[in-house]
């Protein structure tokens, strides 16, 4: 049951994502909608096991769901100082990939709603997450929004091709190295909430 529903959110959330990236007002509408079913799946499906302080030690629930949403939004504004980087010193362009690189404003701000959403799931899945350390656990998590990006978004939103083979045969690079450098910092910063005062935050809700 709890797999099922663990599955159940994780896809309400990617294709809540993808509706946001529509920028429709039903895209929208619908996309925020499935993000809310996606964190109720995911309470659900957690809600049977121990949770708060006592049984999780200070990273409980509460603390990752926070933690998350913050480093996914900074995670997600860092992924577009890595974009204007790229811009900056023409790395895509030597190596024959046609990627994103220069970000207006609205997009800023879509990077980090986008982050946002990555960030909760991460969050919620933090202790689940496989590696010693943030640093493993932030790549080894990294992989999953890379193989939605190169297995789904590219071939089927965005008609370039599997691993967007149609924007440069070395464009799957960008994404996978992009991607691992925003998990980490967003697994920095859940990791840093561990050892911060502010930790477990549901504290004052536990008797």
């Amino acid at each position: 049951m709890s797999l099922s529903l663990g599955i159940a959110a994780l896809v309400s959330g990617l294709v809540g994502e993808r509706l946001l990236e529509t920028g429709s007002r039903l895209g929208i509408s619908s996309g925020i909608l499935l993000l809310v079913v996606m964190l109720a799946c995911a309470a659900v499906a957690i809600g049977g096991r121990p949770f708060g302080p006592e049984a999780e030690g200070p990273l409980d629930l509460s603390a990752r769901l926070g933690l998350g949403l913050l480093a996914g939004v900074l995670a997600g504004l860092f992924h577009g100082i890595l974009t204007e980087l790229n811009s900056v010193l023409s790395l895509s362009t030597a190596l024959g990939a046609s990627v994103d690189t220069d970000l207006s404003a609205a997009e800023w701000g879509f990077r980090a709603l986008v982050g946002s959403v990555w960030g909760v799931i991460f969050g919620v899945f933090y202790p689940a997450v496989p590696g010693e350390g943030f640093v493993a656990r932030g790549i080894v998590f990294s992989l999953l929004p890379t193989v939605y990006t190169l297995l789904l978004v590219y071939p089927v939103f965005m008609g370039v091709g599997v691993l967007g083979v149609s924007l440069g045969s070395l464009a799957w690079l960008f994404v996978l190295v992009g991607n691992g450098l925003a998990g980490v910092v967003a697994a920095a910063v859940i990791r840093w909430g561990e050892h911060t005062e502010l930790a477990p935050v549901s504290r004052p809700l536990v008797p």
